[in-house]
């Protein structure tokens, strides 16, 4: 699948999102004559030459193009286009001061490439105040769900401490509780019956990197594809019944496999440069001088590295190179188990906000996973984690719009 498939899909999306967010005092809109990938399964695949009618950011209908015309509304041209819902990026890490796209920057582009959701995994109290921003409208960004600080330092874990900071974290408006590691398995236990007391949603790596140990605790998403590729390579028959267990108790999970790839070991700085020329990954929008700063460090930090100890050194591009093979082996299978999938390709080095999400659905269609289907990964499945199904996450009467 390539990239320029699911860009095309977005232009008509992203049309409309520029028009609504430079005029907001448009309150009636419509999409005329464009092809909807609604994703909703009671209507088909496509419903072609459609109009959707928006008024105050709600669907308010949809339906066939017909002659009509629409008197104080603004028309944006759908024609030959094709309408999907807003894509939901679920493993972000907003900028800090030393990171390369700063916050405007961050969300424009992001929006540029379809995403208008957007799950903030390493959440502080400044987050919360951007997120309120961006819902009452002072700010053009990507609607936000915002996690607690994440846990990590067992030394200074304990229950009292951990449900005074939770209670904490839930009335400044958290909307979910971040796990990155460092506990013991007592210490997680704890953080993740603390949190479901105070109906909070642990979400983040596994503990210990133990797959089956984050599926009993029915950890909402467990991230990354460490865990996976750990317990199947230790015990494959296991690991399949793990997934299934996972699968019965409708437990998501998000790969961030582009940023493996883009970050890893595996690809060379040469590979890296070259998407910077080609255009490739949206990688034209990194400064210049900032693609050349992170080569020459990870350059300089690889060398470094390989002097100190060359055998270890090659173990680790191997050993890196084997993971991301494995679990491009593990997805399309994982998918037909019936494992949900969320999108995102985290943030980092040679990580291009937006188009990072892009990059992940087309490893998804590599694997062999449909079109369709990975574009609910991005879309419903979303929705579905976040328990808003009846507000977005599908073109639907009714839904934001």
């Amino acid at each position: 699948m390539k990239y320029s498939y699911y860009f095309s899909l977005f232009v008509c999306l992203l049309i409309g999102s520029h028009l609504l967010a430079q005029k907001p005092s448009a309150k009636k809109t419509v999409i005329r004559n464009v092809n909807v990938i609604s994703i909703d399964a009671a209507k088909p695949q496509v419903m072609q030459q459609q109009d959707v009618i928006i008024e105050h950011g709600i669907i308010k209908k949809i339906k066939a193009t017909s002659g009509n015309t629409y008197k104080g509304y603004e028309i944006v041209d759908g024609s030959g286009k094709y309408l999907i819902p807003g894509l939901a990026d679920m493993h972000v890490h907003l900028p800090n001061k030393n990171s390369v796209f700063q916050n405007r920057e961050f969300q424009l582009l992001n929006l540029l490439s379809g995403i208008t959701t957007m799950r903030q995994m390493r959440g502080k109290h400044a987050d919360l105040e951007l997120r309120d921003s961006i819902r009452n409208g002072t700010i053009l960004g990507c609607n936000m769900y915002v996690s607690t600080p994440f846990y990590r330092n067992g030394k200074t874990f304990s229950a009292t401490e951990c449900r005074d900071s939770l209670v904490k974290y839930k009335q400044q408006g958290c909307d979910f509780v971040k796990y990155l590691y460092g506990l013991s398995y007592t210490q997680y236990d704890t953080l993740v019956s603390v949190a479901t007391s105070l109906h909070l949603k642990v979400v983040g790596h596994a503990p210990k990197n133990d797959l089956q140990k984050a599926v009993a605790a029915n950890q909402l998403t467990i991230e990354h594809i460490d865990p996976f590729t750990a317990l199947y390579k230790k015990d494959s028959n296991l690991f399949w019944n793990v997934i299934d267990t996972m699968v019965r108790k409708h437990l998501y999970t998000l790969p961030n496999l582009e940023w493996y790839i883009a970050s890893g070991p595996q690809t060379s700085m040469e590979v890296k440069r070259s998407y910077y020329e080609k255009n490739a990954y949206g990688m034209s929008f990194l400064p210049k001088d900032s693609l050349d700063a992170l080569i020459q460090a990870y350059t300089t930090e690889d060398l470094a590295f390989y002097k100190k100890n060359p055998v270890a050194f090659a173990k680790y591009i191997i050993e890196d190179s084997m993971q991301v093979v494995t679990y491009k082996h593990l997805l399309g299978r994982m998918h037909k188990r019936g494992v949900q999938f969320l999108i995102s390709a985290t943030s980092g080095d040679f990580i291009i906000p937006g188009y990072n999400c892009i990059d992940e659905m087309n490893l998804f269609a590599e694997a062999g996973i449909a079109p369709y289907d990975t574009l609910k990964c991005a879309t419903c499945n979303a929705e579905a984690r976040m328990e808003e199904s009846s507000k977005w996450g599908t073109i639907t009467e009714s839904k934001r719009a």
